[in-house]
């Protein structure tokens, strides 16, 4: 299961955010947490050379006005979908499981729609690991006990995972990093202001309610949960801020085992790695205030109040699946108060989230074997080829780039992969045993999976975990492993259609596609070699070449209006826009090489450019709450809906061609950017 404030978590992966780059589309479904919000604009029909966005999505924008809070999306309709289908996927395995990965699903989906059952069990799932708490009696028992729980699947007090090691890609390594903290950043413990004081005593009802659901006696309900808030202050004081931890090489040093235990001797590492099944001499362990606070607290914090922490947070990781007082108590911190949720979501959707967390690629490759048929894959390769070609030309042909640096790029395109529909690393189920109760075979799973990764650590593996997942819509360019991914569950309206024609396919597809090509040769594209080793393969010359032909592209988002006097932020924009750019840019070329030998004919007045120009407007169509809009401008990479679709186009010539536009209608530049033509 990803990494989550939710239960049983595993660290995410360290190098996502350097690494993996892509659309996010699903992000778009923000939230607002404003009491008044304020009423939508009108939408006002105009011609396509002013707002080529309102004008093809006008219909969609009327059917579709922006919400009080939140917003309304393409995307979201995608995903909405798929889940429908995964949940009559699960539904059908229930009635005919056909082989143990079915099975394995089936058991986790009956057994978490089974509410009445899940509440008669109320907290005896816990009793597991609750007695292997209650076998710690002296303070030289706690580092054996924390590492029984992180290979039961819940890691507490700091967060243990494999992940490529930085130095070498083909490489697993175990990263240990700061964690052991029940609020998502370590400044809650620490600000002083009045609404940080407020959450933290949210935060400590919230222990109270756990503790006593789990069996605490209400007399001591109190005395525990200012033990386990005590321990987690002092964590949080020795952690570093989030800001620095998005810095990958904030989490990255190697350091021999031995050393290791010279440095913490109280947390045990080499018999952490043994309960971990984990076989290697070295750790990466950058966070060194945290682990040396840790490592002195456990010698110092008495055994008690270790035990009511511990019991604590492994009663915290299974509430969502526990009976309906854990479920509500973590609904009402984690969704209401910090997500802003007002109410919890269906029993099916909590389910399908849960299925997604322990078994996502067992999943996925139901959902791909189901929904994906190889006619509709072929499609999708063919239009992912002809970009893939129309790529090869633009490094050969750019007028930026110097021959090393267009060599490197063409050695890099030439190992770059498409995957298309499901991982090729299948997920067998031999050794997980369900069917014993959603909490329990949530815990199983967690175990199970974490099992998996420990098995890695210190091999070479030549194949990689996704970074999706193959039944939720999504499309992104992995970095290490240079490849771009489309999930089975992309490949669907408005993005794709297999019986579309290829004007439709390649303006929708084909630009998304070129949007993640584009990433493996951009300012973070550089920074990694066609041999997979970090190293910038730009020359000074192409570097300075590049940003002197893409400048103005922060200009022209600068202008434009997100929300009435509330602007775009060009510069802070500027890489999703020259990837939303180099997208369509590719795509149309592709596109423009297929008509060249595959002539396509007009339907009624919509020639084969409009309808490229049409099928990627549709991808945006998104309705906004006007307060989360402006929340959006100033915090996030991607321009407003409107402008992913106008701001791009309106830098191709064949689009103020195609619809007559005039120099000075907004949707013909004056000065176009262009990055790949």
């Amino acid at each position: 299961m990803p990494s989550s404030r939710h239960a049983l978590p595993r660290i995410a992966l360290i190098l996502v955010p350097l690494l993996l780059v892509g659309l996010d589309p699903i992000t778009y479904a923000a939230k607002s947490k404003s009491k008044k919000p304020k009423p939508a604009a009108t939408i006002v029909t105009a011609s396509p050379c002013i707002d080529y966005y309102g004008q093809v999505n006008s219909d969609w924008l009327k059917a579709h006005p922006a919400p009080a809070a939140g917003s309304v999306s393409a995307f979201d309709a995608m995903l909405a979908n798929a889940r429908a289908l995964q949940r009559a996927l699960l539904e059908d395995l229930a009635r005919d499981p056909r082989d143990d990965a079915g099975r394995a699903l089936a058991a986790l989906w009956t057994d978490g729609m089974n509410e009445t059952a899940i509440d008669a069990a109320g907290a005896t799932p816990l009793q597991p690991l609750f007695d292997r708490i209650a076998k710690v009696k002296k303070s030289k028992d706690l580092p054996g006990a924390i590492a029984d729980l992180h290979a039961a699947g819940v890691p507490v007090l700091f967060n243990f995972s494999a992940d490529v090691d930085l130095k070498d890609f083909d490489r697993q390594l175990g990263y240990a990093n700061q964690g052991g903290l029940g609020l998502p950043d370590p400044d809650y413990y620490t600000r002083t202001d009045a609404d940080t004081r407020a959450l933290l005593g949210r935060y400590r009802s919230y222990v109270e309610a756990i503790l006593r659901l789990s069996g605490t006696p209400v007399e001591k309900v109190s005395t525990e949960s200012g033990w386990v808030l005590s321990i987690e202050m002092q964590l949080a004081q020795a952690s570093l801020p989030l800001v620095q931890l998005r810095d990958p090489n904030n989490a990255y040093r190697p350091v021999a085992l031995r050393d290791l235990e010279k440095a913490y001797p109280n947390l045990a590492f080499d018999k952490f790695l043994r309960a971990q099944h984990a076989d290697d001499d070295h750790v990466s362990l950058a966070h060194n205030g945290f682990f040396q606070a840790a490592d002195g607290m456990l010698a110092s914090v008495p055994v008690e109040q270790w035990q009511a922490y511990l019991r604590f947070h492994a009663a915290s990781a299974l509430a969502p699946y526990l009976s309906r007082g854990f479920q509500d108590a973590h609904f009402q911190l984690y969704d209401r108060v910090l997500d802003g949720d007002q109410q919890p979501q269906p029993r099916a959707s909590l389910v399908l989230t849960a299925v997604d967390r322990a078994l996502g690629e067992t999943m996925g490759h139901a959902y791909a074997g189901r929904y994906l048929p190889q006619s509709a894959k072929d499609s999708a390769t063919r239009v992912a080829d002809g970009v893939r070609t129309a790529m090869k030309s633009a490094l050969e042909h750019n007028a930026w780039m110097d021959v090393p640096t267009r060599a490197a790029a063409l050695a890099k395109l030439d190992k770059l992969r498409i995957e298309i529909g499901e991982s090729s690393r299948k997920a067998p189920v031999a050794g997980l045993a369900l069917g014993g109760g959603f909490a329990t075979d949530m815990l199983a799973a967690a175990a199970w999976s974490h099992q998996r990764d420990m098995a890695a650590i210190g091999k070479r593996t030549s194949e990689r975990r996704w970074p999706a997942l193959a039944q939720i819509p999504d499309v992104s360019y992995d970095l290490v492993q240079n490849r771009v991914v489309i999930t089975a569950a992309f490949l669907q309206p408005p993005v794709f259609d297999a019986s579309a024609d290829s004007a439709q396919q390649y303006g929708a597809l084909g630009s998304l596609i070129g949007h993640q090509l584009h990433y493996a040769f951009d300012g973070k594209g550089r920074t990694i070699d066609t041999d997979g080793q970090l190293r910038d393969w730009w020359t000074p010359l192409a570097s300075a070449a590049y940003e002197q032909r893409t400048a103005p592209i922060i200009a022209q988002y600068d202008d434009y209006a997100a929300l009435g006097a509330v602007k775009v932020n060009g510069r802070q924009t500027r890489d999703e826009n020259l990837a939303d750019l180099a997208g369509v840019e590719l795509a149309l070329e592709a596109f423009k090489s297929m008509l060249a030998t595959q002539p396509l004919a007009n339907v009624g007045s919509l020639m084969p450019e409009r309808r490229f120009f049409e099928a990627y407007a549709n991808v945006w169509r998104r309705s906004a709450a006007p307060d989360t809009l402006t929340a959006e401008v100033s915090t996030s990479i991607q321009a407003p809906a409107k402008y992913r679709v106008n701001g791009p186009l309106a830098n191709l010539p064949e689009f103020g061609k195609a619809y007559a536009c005039k120099a000075a209608q907004p949707m013909l530049l004056k000065a176009p950017v262009s990055i790949w033509r």
